[in-house]
């Protein structure tokens, strides 16, 4: 029962005092280094993004946050085989605004962004309870411009869990595979018969056989790096990995993303 402002939970740090009590460094003291898979995919590593004890303090705070859905529900038609948690935007845009200096200076410098967006969102994968979307087991791209940052709040070894990342040997539109959109595509019917809410009553890994049969060739893993984050391009195609000796992981994405670039020419 609600008697009083008491039985609420407030958030602790709240928007007056959050930048104070966690601060995001300056992308000059942001230390990273990037990861050659291919001659165009690869992933970066990077340390905290905080000062001083930041992390363990939005570690904290991230805790306050509910789940929003446990995308294990039957009428759930989100693709995120992830249970999902949303920050409020004060507390998350520095950490972006971060993400997006980071693009600005190793990816696409001087260029022209159009309609830039912020994203985020929580991944908590508990075995016990995970049941995804069949066809949410194929690699898929976040978005077609930008780029995605995880920052781990668990740690563990490459051999049990990470992030894939794959070469993709047809044509992308947008963020979709010419065999979603395709009619005339070979695999454009077996894709149509898999495209439902069809779940898998728990973790789904598909074979790096049967995934090269569609067209992708799997170049890496990006590990885990607790207390710090790992990025990649957003429209690299990429799914988790998760082998049977994981059975808790959690992160949070962070994303940068924006509609199709175009040259400055003026300078």
């Amino acid at each position: 029962m609600i008697n009083s402002i008491h039985d609420f939970r407030i958030f602790n740090p709240n928007y007056l005092d959050f930048a104070k009590q966690i601060r995001v460094k300056h992308i000059d003291d942001w230390k990273y280094e990037y990861f050659k898979l291919t001659d165009n995919i690869g992933y970066w590593l990077a340390e905290s993004p905080f000062y001083d004890d930041g992390f363990e303090k939005f570690k904290s705070f991230v805790s306050q946050c509910p789940i929003c859905h446990l995308n294990n529900e039957e009428m759930c038609d989100d693709s995120n085989p992830f249970s999902t948690i949303h920050l409020p935007h004060w507390s998350y845009s520095a950490i972006i605004n971060l993400i997006k200096q980071f693009y600005d200076r190793e990816i696409y410098g001087n260029n022209y962004i159009h309609n830039p967006t912020q994203s985020e969102w929580g991944n908590i994968f508990d075995s016990s309870i995970s049941k995804p979307l069949k066809w949410s087991a194929f690699p898929h791209l976040d978005y077609a411009y930008g780029i995605v940052g995880n920052m781990w709040f668990t740690n563990h070894n490459l051999e049990d869990t990470g992030t894939a990342l794959y070469e993709y040997s047809g044509k992308i539109y947008n963020i979709h595979y010419d065999f979603m959109v395709d009619k005339s595509h070979p695999l454009y019917e077996d894709w149509q018969k898999i495209y439902n809410n069809e779940r898998s009553p728990n973790w789904l890994t598909i074979s790096q056989n049967e995934l090269e049969k569609w067209g992708f060739k799997r170049v890496g893993i990006v590990p885990t790096k607790y207390n710090g984050m790992s990025l990649y391009k957003s429209n690299v195609p990429h799914n988790p990995y998760i082998t049977e000796r994981c059975k808790f992981r959690w992160s949070h994405t962070f994303a940068f993303s924006h509609e199709k670039f175009i040259v400055n020419t003026s300078l």
